[in-house]
């Protein structure tokens, strides 16, 4: 792909354009064999940096088959130079390019620098995971690489959150205008089991660690979205007048993209181990509470792992707490 025609896709997700699907096939210009997975994650502040970092170790060290697969980091320009140290042979630093609009809404960044990553790799690699910055790889993460028949690995939303909607609830005007960008209607979605509160919801998925097939568009897609949802002042004084309804917006938008344009065949539930909660445990069922993090392979911290008594009750191996005491302070 030319550094044009991947400003010209960037320039169409800013815009709220409709966006040109790139074909996979073909290999890259070296003609070196095409990369079967690619990783991409975001820093928009110091704290996301030492995470990426922190997240960047773990994967090199733990990763197995997969820890020198390429990676994408989205910086923001508040904190170029402070990432600068994480680009290094095998990990490319892409400036995040923002609307208006996202600036500062909570999680918006995730769709634009996921859609970014999408443009840069969607001829080039089978497997696109998204993982947010706030995990760490314990293990390879091959539940996240995709096979033939799947276009998506994924999992329910962990909570709720007042946001899913019961099988039998009313569609709300949150809901309604995602399902209306969608074309979908309620039914549509199908009923998932939320993974800690244990409620049942209608299509609602958790975009912590997510994979799709970059050749689909449905990241680029998810940034098309966002702008249009951000952009409209009366949804967003209206539907999305709460802090929970922004926090989530990404989430839901996804969540909808994703039933729109693929089917339930295409979908790889991911096991338990790959997007552990870490921050939520106290919640889990009791049977679902890990006791061996060598049990996990990719883990969702959100910052807990830094704080005192995070692991009380859990089995550490020796090899796996040098690390966490090494790198800790997260110092890319």
């Amino acid at each position: 792909m030319s550094l044009t025609h991947a400003r010209a896709l960037v320039t169409c997700v800013l815009a709220g354009l409709p966006v040109p699907i790139v074909a996979s096939g073909q290999l890259p210009a070296t003609g070196l064999a095409r990369p079967a997975v690619t990783i991409a994650t975001c820093a928009t502040d110091p704290t996301q940096v030492r995470n990426v970092a922190l997240l960047l170790a773990s994967l090199r060290r733990f990763g197995g088959s997969l820890a020198d697969v390429p990676v994408v980091v989205g910086v923001d320009e508040s904190v170029r130079e402070q990432a600068s140290p994480l680009e290094r042979p095998g990990v490319r630093l892409a400036p995040l390019e923002l609307p208006v609009e996202a600036r500062g809404y909570p999680y918006a960044y995730k769709a634009y620098a996921a859609a970014q990553a999408e443009t840069l790799v969607a001829d080039s690699t089978d497997s696109l995971i998204w993982l947010d910055a706030e995990i760490l790889v314990l293990a390879p993460p091959t539940p996240l690489v995709l096979d033939g028949g799947h276009a998506v690995a994924m999992r329910p939303v962990y909570l709720r959150n007042a946001i899913g909607l019961a099988p039998d609830q009313p569609v709300d005007p949150y809901w309604a205008a995602i399902l209306a960008d969608n074309h979908l209607k309620a039914a549509q979605l199908p009923v998932v089991e939320t993974e800690v509160d244990r409620q049942q919801v209608r299509g609602y998925f958790n975009c912590g660690a997510i994979a799709v097939r970059p050749s689909l568009g449905l990241f680029r897609e998810w940034a098309r979205q966002m702008t249009l949802r951000l952009a409209d002042a009366d949804y967003q004084r209206t539907a999305c007048a709460d802090g929970l309804h922004r926090v989530f917006l990404h989430q839901a938008v996804l969540s909808a993209i994703t039933v729109a344009r693929t089917s339930p065949e295409q979908w790889r539930w991911l096991p338990r181990e790959c997007g552990y909660p870490l921050h939520l445990r106290s919640q889990l069922p009791a049977d679902q509470r890990v006791t061996r993090l060598a049990d996990l392979s990719v883990v969702l911290h959100e910052n807990v792992i830094t704080q005192p008594g995070a692991l009380d009750g859990i089995e550490v191996s020796a090899e796996l707490r040098a690390f966490l005491d090494e790198h800790r302070a997260g110092q890319p």
